[in-house]
């Protein structure tokens, strides 16, 4: 079952994630996730997508270790690739 982040300005949805465990729930774990980005004259960015894998994450913290970890590696792929 995937993780859901959704992120909302005013009740509108402008970003989402989903982030799936691949190692059957290990103590130190792999997950891969894909991300989608709704364009915005705020952010001059188109509509975006981004996907990727974490590895070796400690599953025993917040969860918000793991968003952040996604989050960054979203941001970095959506800013340096741009929109798909």
């Amino acid at each position: 079952m995937p993780l859901t982040v959704e992120i909302k300005l005013n009740g509108k949805l402008i970003a989402s994630s989903k982030i799936a465990n691949v190692s059957d729930l290990a103590d130190v774990s792999d997950y891969t996730w894909n991300c989608t980005e709704n364009g915005s004259e705020v952010t001059g960015l188109e509509d975006a997508q981004a996907w990727g894998q974490i590895r070796g994450h400690k599953r025993k913290q917040s969860v918000w270790a793991l968003v952040s970890r996604v989050a960054a590696q979203a941001a970095d792929t959506i800013n340096r690739y741009g929109p798909f």
